[in-house]
């Protein structure tokens, strides 16, 4: 029952009273009103993708609305440079607008202070001493980067970034988390809907390491006290806020599908995209949790289903559909560790996974390099490298993963691209032959522009652009993969097939898209050798004895 369809009172037994939100209850992370990416976390790359990104769409679309009105009705133009909202309101853009520049100002003086100095770099960078660059630095970079050169002496600038959490940059200002009541196939499009307020919108003034929103989490699956939710609200979000948030709590409890396991064997639980549960009675390893927050079909697993605690949490790499804001913050008090790759420390391009995860309230943070095992009961967790799917950047932070347990082996290749074959057969030797393979096969993702363009100095050229995508593997390569590291079972995943997930990735193929064609292709070609084959959509279990 909704606590707003019966009369209450302020006695203590009301005030103990367990509540609960319901599922369609979104707790979304906000930076200067734009959905929390890894880059909007991240100090540096968040000042680039305002300055660069976010302040130029809002300004465009105040000098043209209808542009962006009639674009982002568009599908072909899902997540592009327009900004969708109605031009009814121009006037609250503009309010976004000015409150960006006030809120970032820092943020947004490092970034162009950031960019004239790599534009002086590269026409003054001679391979000579480097000491006369730092003679005028502006104040808002000052402190916080090292200017050096590649061994082929071209001028690069390093980050300290450390230093970008620790006073460096006042980004702490711009976090917010908005509560909003929204079905998960409704959400907008992230990267192009800024979050306006609304009747139906309850903003939280919150920084990501807030431990209040541990309360707001704990309401979605365990359940909080009255009182101690009333307080919290009042105080984050005043008495508007808490009214709002009142008619929201109910006491139902959320409806749970076996979270925990306790049987004798191993249980893979498939939530969608590239998120895989991997149980026994004695450990618990979620990998890449981007799953549905509410059950959409009766066969689907949802973030209700996740077991109260998880001995690990392991992230493959830093593109918001594996390494998500949202749910990680909501998961923090449940998760025992979380298993991250390491970075090119400094590189602007590869923010540190592990300050990012400080940032959203983690703290037992176990940093891994390729080869790396962590022991646990019954088994072990192996990194492993993969190639490809950043765009030919120099991108470290990212790892594909091998589990055995009770002596099954399962192998996440995440969105290995393959285009090295030769990595695959150095890594056989340390991957036995797998029970279960999962592949991404999003064989043509986005141009390198969509993600890292704010982060560019020199803009990449379009016919190059076209050719630098963050893709997994085709039927060729994933056919390769497969020669070296063989598995009874073979799965195509990470597809963003989900509807749920279209908010985030935006896509929608169509039978005869090229990532259809391939995956079909690389299915049959693995039936056709005796292994069974899949393209996972949804959600799906399997039980090893």
């Amino acid at each position: 029952m909704n606590l707003s369809t019966r009369t209450r009172g302020d006695s203590e037994a009301d005030l103990r009273t367990q509540v609960y939100l319901p599922s369609d209850v979104k707790l979304e992370p906000l930076c200067c009103g734009w959905y929390a990416y890894p880059n909007l976390v991240a100090p540096a790359q968040l000042a680039f993708n305002l300055a660069f990104r976010f302040v130029p769409m809002l300004e465009s679309f105040l000098r043209n609305p209808r542009v962006h009105e009639v674009a982002s009705r568009d599908p072909n133009m899902l997540g592009g440079p327009f900004i969708n909202v109605p031009r009814e309101r121009l006037d609250e853009v503009r309010c976004l607008l000015d409150t960006t520049r006030d809120r970032a100002a820092g943020l947004l003086a490092f970034a162009h202070s950031y960019r004239a100095l790599d534009e002086k770099l590269q026409v003054g960078a001679d391979a000579a001493c480097l000491d006369r660059f730092y003679e005028d630095l502006p104040s808002e970079i000052s402190g916080l980067l090292e200017i050096v050169y590649d061994s082929n002496h071209y001028a690069l600038i390093r980050l300290i970034e450390p230093l970008l959490y620790a006073g460096g940059l006042d980004y702490a200002r711009t976090h917010s988390i908005m509560a909003h009541r929204v079905p998960d196939r409704l959400r907008e499009m992230f990267i192009s809907t800024p979050n306006l307020p609304a009747a139906d919108r309850i903003e939280f003034r919150l920084s990501f390491r807030d431990p209040r929103i541990d309360l707001l989490s704990a309401l979605k699956h365990q359940g909080v006290s009255l009182g101690a939710i009333r307080d919290m609200s009042l105080a984050a979000a005043g008495e508007e806020g808490w009214r709002k948030l009142e008619t929201w709590l109910t006491h139902e409890r959320p409806q749970r599908r076996e979270p925990a396991y306790h049987g004798q064997g191993v249980r893979v639980r498939y939530f969608g995209h590239a998120c895989v549960l991997l149980q026994t009675a004695e450990v618990s390893i979620l990998v890449d949790p981007l799953l549905a927050l509410e059950r959409n079909t009766p066969e689907t697993l949802t973030f209700d289903d996740l077991p109260d605690e998880i001995d690990y949490i392991v992230i493959s790499h830093a593109h918001p559909d594996h390494l998500l804001p949202e749910v990680l913050l909501q998961l923090r008090r449940r998760a025992k560790q979380i298993v991250i790759p390491g970075n090119q420390k400094g590189n602007i391009v590869d923010p540190s996974l592990q300050l990012i995860m400080r940032e959203l309230g983690y703290e037992n943070i176990r940093v891994v390099e390729p080869l790396d095992r962590i022991p646990i009961p019954g088994g072990w967790i192996l990194s492993l490298p993969f190639s490809g799917e950043h765009c030919g950047l120099d991108i470290g932070a990212k790892q594909a993963v091998a589990v055995s347990l009770k002596d099954r082996s399962f192998v996440l290749l995440v969105d290995s691209e393959g285009v090295d074959p030769g990595l695959y057969g150095r890594l056989a030797p340390f991957v036995p032959p797998a029970d279960l393979l999962f592949l991404g096969m999003e064989c043509h993702g986005a141009p390198a522009s969509w993600s890292y363009a704010p982060m560019m100095t020199k803009p990449i050229p379009r016919a190059a652009d076209l050719t630098r995508r963050a893709s997994g593997a085709n039927n060729k390569r994933a056919w390769d993969i497969i020669q070296h590291l063989p598995s009874a079972e073979v799965c195509v995943y990470a597809m963003g097939m989900e509807p749920w997930a279209r908010y985030l990735l935006g896509l929608e193929y169509a039978p005869e898209s090229i990532q259809m064609q391939e995956s079909d292709a690389f299915i049959s070609q693995c039936r056709g050798a005796g292994m069974r084959a899949s393209r996972l959509n949804g959600s799906r279990e399997w039980l090893f004895g």
